[in-house]
């Protein structure tokens, strides 16, 4: 089987939009959830990843949840863009390209 030269290859610019747009996505999520039930959401979470970690459940305004999720989209955004040449770096490397 033939491959095509650069068929694998990933263009840094949707690959970093996309993963951006998903932190930012679950960011938006866990925000709302945390605006609509403190509590639970705290309890849910804290049970998942701390396992007894008693942590006290806070208001959040929104202007912190609008920077929560910027900053979020932006560190998304970021790894995409150091991930994209890594990996296109990688495929050099191994023969696909």
């Amino acid at each position: 089987m033939a491959r095509e030269k650069g068929m694998h290859r990933l263009d840094w610019w949707p690959v970093s939009l996309s993963l951006g747009g998903t932190f930012g996505a679950l960011s938006l999520l866990c925000g709302l959830l945390l605006l609509a039930a403190p509590g639970v959401v705290l309890g849910f979470f804290d049970y998942l990843t701390h396992y007894g970690f008693a942590v006290a459940p806070r208001a959040i305004s929104p202007l912190s949840l609008v920077s929560a999720v910027v900053v979020s989209f932006i560190g998304g955004f970021l790894i995409g863009a150091i991930f994209v040449p890594l990996y296109n770096a990688c495929l050099k490397h191994c023969g696909y390209d």
